[in-house]
């Protein structure tokens, strides 16, 4: 009679057999028969469902081939969730991310730059009542408004510039007739 296979075998044999690695291997990695590494999956198999434990399988080989832990998948299925929720579409939401990752990494933005600057966005946007997504079109507004502050700036820069040279030939005027009524005398 063969010896019992210890309980904490059993987890790592199901384990490697997710990952995709042949029955020998797992039999050797794990000093066990070929047989008690099928009966191990077989017995795990029958109470989990064949279909099941096929399909676990098949998905254990794909994230092990893209190097991709189930936690990470599992970020990203959450985050496709909240995208979807926003009624993003897959392919618009990998268009996102990629974007907005290639844009912070050009302009050397870090995540936690990232994060100062949706604060301060979000300040800005209380602290002015502004929506967010109307932000833009508040800054719009006061660049059109600077313009106009400084058209009206040069203007009155060149109104006392004529008045400057007003003032200066009227002066000029003065001193001439004042000079003149000397002569006179």
């Amino acid at each position: 009679m063969p010896a019992a296979i210890s309980e904490t075998i059993k987890p790592k044999v199901i384990s490697q057999w997710l990952l995709g690695l042949r029955r020998d291997i797992i039999a050797q990695d794990n000093n066990i028969s070929a047989g008690a590494v099928s009966n191990i999956i077989d017995n795990w198999s029958i109470a989990l469902g064949k279909p099941e434990a096929d399909a676990l399988r098949e998905l254990a080989k794909v994230l092990n081939s893209a190097g991709l832990t189930p936690a990470q998948c599992a970020i990203g299925f959450r985050t496709m969730t909240l995208l979807r929720e926003q009624n993003i579409d897959a392919d618009a939401s990998a268009q996102l991310i990629g974007d907005t990752y290639k844009k912070c990494k050009e302009f050397e933005v870090t995540s936690s730059k990232f994060a100062t600057c949706i604060k301060e966005l979000i300040k800005v946007s209380d602290d002015h009542h502004i929506q967010l997504h109307k932000i833009e079109e508040y800054i719009d507004e006061k660049i059109t408004k600077k313009k106009e502050l400084e058209n009206e700036l040069e203007d009155l820069k060149n109104e006392i510039s004529t008045l400057k040279n007003q003032k200066s030939e009227i002066e000029m005027s003065e001193t001439w007739l004042c000079s003149k009524r000397k002569w006179q005398i």
